[in-house]
């Protein structure tokens, strides 16, 4: 049954002229809330949709799909970032058709590494940081905060999408916080 419902969502996505990422992101998402449920698709009704609704929430996490490495992770969103995201969203509304957050210019596609870093560049300027900083210090930074809030090397392996530990041990610059004075739990 499962495999038909999945079958039918494909053909009215394809009937609807969305693109391939758009379906892959749908079927992401719901074997995502199937393998969450742990039942059988039919058996399925919007209570178990508003209990998987309410777990993220609690949970806090996202998925980022095709993120560094073209690889589809989880992630965490902190209360100030959620805030952020919603003030961002109130007043821009972004209308891009695949359904990206940050659109590309003129909502096509994403947005491009380039306008993020120039975005970057902007808010240090106006702030006053004089320090260099890039995107990937920002990455550091993360799992380092990631750390110091006191989820394991494992977590923050697999949120940052990496295939060796040693890889996300190279990430770590440790300052001696304690997880009670993690920026994450602000």
């Amino acid at each position: 049954m499962e495999l038909g419902v999945l079958q039918r969502m494909k053909a009215d996505l394809q009937l609807r002229g969305l693109s391939k990422h758009t379906f892959r992101s749908y079927t992401t998402h719901i074997r995502i809330f199937l393998d969450y449920c742990n039942r059988p698709i039919e058996e399925l009704n919007e209570m178990d949709v508003r209990r998987f609704l309410g777990h993220l929430i609690v949970e806090r996490r996202v998925f980022i799909c095709g993120a560094k490495g073209k690889k589809d992770r989880y992630t965490v969103l902190s209360e100030n970032a959620l805030i952020a995201l919603r003030i961002y969203w109130r007043k821009y509304r972004p209308k891009s058709p695949e359904g990206y957050l940050f659109p590309g210019s003129k909502n096509v596609g994403h947005i491009t590494d380039d306008a993020i870093g120039c975005a970057l560049d902007k808010a240090l300027n106006k702030s006053g940081i004089a320090k260099h900083v890039t995107l990937h210090t920002l990455r550091h930074c993360f799992a380092t905060h990631l750390l110091e809030a006191g989820y394991s090397l494992f977590q923050i392996k697999e949120m940052l999408g990496h295939s060796s530990l040693s890889s996300t041990t190279v990430y770590l610059h440790l300052n001696g916080c304690t997880p009670e004075r993690s920026s994450l739990s602000q």
